[in-house]
């Protein structure tokens, strides 16, 4: 097995770049789906472009991800009203709960991951640390997330594949403990013990 590199932690920084093809790419998608004239949506794809080149490759995956967790966000609320317009009407496990996509390039080589048992680096954004580097050693593809052991955080953690800004297969291979699920299902239980604790005392 190879050395795992020190993890390292980024400090997110948004030029005018970013900011601007943000914009444009927010914009598009709302003029694309729009009635307007073909004209305006071909006028707003060539801002997109221009904003897009102007933009650094590595900012252009931060802003992309970000652009696709901004449309789901408004598509889990448009998910929500409609449960709340219409629960009269539903049944258990009709509705969704939340609206994930994701890259599934980023997918695909996690699986890859997975079945090879190589560890992956992964460029991810989570709501607590921020924008990270990681080695990971990915364990499992289940839907819209991944779970595998995190040599930063040292131990088992889930990743969901919106937050992975950028993922690259690496030559160090892995041995998947046979006992991970049961480990990772102890930490489960632990956190929400710990979650339900914290929620009684505020």
């Amino acid at each position: 097995m190879g050395r795992c590199p020190t993890s390292t932690f980024l400090r997110m920084h948004w030029n005018n770049a970013m900011v601007e093809y943000l914009e444009a790419l927010l914009s598009f998608q709302v003029i694309e789906s729009a009635d307007v004239p073909k004209e305006l949506v071909a006028e707003f794809d060539r801002r997109l472009q221009q904003a897009r080149h102007a933009c650094a490759l590595e900012d252009r995956k931060l802003v992309d991800a970000t652009a696709r967790r901004i449309g789901d966000d408004y598509h889990s609320d448009v998910l929500n009203e409609l449960r709340e317009m219409f629960w009269h009407e539903l049944e258990d496990g009709d509705a969704p709960e939340e609206y994930i996509t994701w890259n599934e390039e980023h997918r695909v080589a996690w699986m890859h991951g997975v079945a090879a048992q190589r560890s992956v680096r992964l460029r991810y954004e989570s709501q607590t640390s921020g924008e990270t580097e990681r080695m990971v050693d990915p364990y499992k593809t289940q839907g819209a997330y991944g779970i595998g052991y995190c040599h930063l955080r040292k131990e088992i953690r889930t990743f969901r594949f919106d937050r992975v800004i950028d993922i690259q297969e690496t030559p160090r291979t892995f041995q998947r403990p046979r006992d991970w699920k049961e480990r990772w299902e102890a930490q489960q239980r632990e956190q929400s013990l710990a979650y339900a604790s914290h929620a009684e005392t505020t």
